[in-house]
């Protein structure tokens, strides 16, 4: 919705917009609810009701033709999914060393393979997400650079009631009704299906440029870049207890945001034909493991022996070509041919390894953000009818 406009003349307020929403959802179903949710009985049927009315408030001020400014304010409602409220749980001994520390018997406790039983699986008594969102950024998009647009925001997510799958440590230090204990207080048994985590807050800055350009006489240039670099995560696992602060530290949480994290491109495209190069960068992270022993072998001969502080990051390369038949294509089974686009691309086209790090026991681990087959050649091919 437009409230100042260039007509309108006035000074440092060449564009002023409000936009304003609001979404109203609702689930209803009719299951069996059992364990774990304040006043949720085990084994009894009652009628369930998730609804929600969210919020979302946004205004675009362009004091000048060339910088826009923006902020925004979003109400966020995720009801739980089907997996998440029923996947079959299961429960089953540990297959290898389970350590922690334990707060009952104040020491660092590694518990034997098999003394420890797990349960995972769906959690009927999940609660819906909801939180608030805030963004704060500027456009930028010089005229003496037509075709470049740059862009920087600040954001700032508070998330309630969080869906998470808690880690060993988590369950053994906040969660006591998830534990069960022999009579000397060893633990014998954790939970570690899906629960509401209480609360999490999480803010950074994301940076983004597109350039679209041409050069004589060689064709369409298009060149993309963004990161995301988080500043802080904290995470609270039970009201009234202290936040939690670890961005990239997965011994916090599987689902710790990365420090930073980015990728480019530039793709060229002349006539039918495309080539595309991509860089993307993973930062390094802390795990469970990096304590850890790395027995040297054939394809790492060269470990120490010690992970160190953290996983180191990681740089890989993909690139692709295409070629696209045009719509005009002469008749015959070239015909056929219309509308087609064949490509043919390389991921990780360098071949590098996975980030490794090591287990207590000594067994490999390849870091959770890229892909252990290396290098991964495919084709496509895209008809349009």
């Amino acid at each position: 919705m437009p409230l100042i406009g260039k007509k309108q003349g006035i000074p440092l307020a060449e564009t002023v917009e409000l936009a304003l929403a609001a979404r109203h959802e609702s689930y209803g179903s009719y299951s069996y609810r059992s364990t774990f949710g304040a006043g949720v009985q085990s084994g009894v049927s009652q009628p369930d009701s998730i609804q929600d009315t969210p919020l979302t408030a946004a205004i675009l001020w362009r004091p000048v033709r060339d910088v826009s400014l923006r902020a925004s304010y979003s109400g966020t409602f995720v009801s739980p999914t089907m997996s998440q409220f029923f996947s079959a749980r299961s429960t089953i001994p540990t297959s290898s060393p389970t350590s922690f520390f334990d707060p009952v018997l104040n020491a660092a406790v590694t518990r034997p393979a098999g003394t420890v039983t797990v349960t995972s699986g769906g959690n009927p008594a999940l609660l819906p997400e909801s939180g608030r969102a805030y963004n704060y950024g500027i456009v930028i998009t010089p005229r003496w650079a037509p075709g470049l647009t740059l862009t920087a925001d600040l954001f700032h997510v508070v998330s309630d009631n969080q869906i998470r799958t808690p880690n060993v440590q988590t369950v053994i230090s906040f969660y006591p009704g998830r534990v069960t204990r022999d009579g000397a207080n060893n633990v014998i048994a954790y939970d570690t299906s899906s629960i509401n985590m209480s609360q999490v807050i999480v803010g950074g800055a994301d940076f983004r440029l597109s350039y679209d350009f041409n050069v004589a006489g060689l064709g369409d240039f298009n060149w993309q870049a963004g990161a995301t670099y988080t500043d802080y995560y904290k995470q609270q696992a039970v009201i009234g207890d202290p936040f939690l602060k670890g961005v990239g530290d997965r011994t916090l949480d599987f689902n710790v945001p990365l420090r930073l994290k980015g990728s480019t491109s530039l793709n060229f495209t002349r006539d039918n034909w495309g080539v595309g190069f991509t860089a993307r960068y993973t930062g390094r992270f802390k795990d469970s493991f990096n304590s850890g022993v790395a027995i040297p072998f054939a394809a790492f001969p060269d470990l120490a022996g010690i992970d160190g502080a953290s996983i180191r990051s990681q740089l890989e390369c993909d690139l692709r070509f295409t070629y696209t038949f045009a719509e005009t294509e002469a008749a015959g089974w070239r015909s056929w041919l219309r509308g087609t686009k064949v490509a043919l691309g390389a991921l990780n086209l360098f071949d590098r390894r996975p980030p490794y790090h090591s287990s207590v026991t000594g067994g490999a681990n390849y870091s959770y953000y890229n892909d252990p087959r290396m290098r991964f050649v495919y084709m496509e091919l895209k008809k349009k009818f």
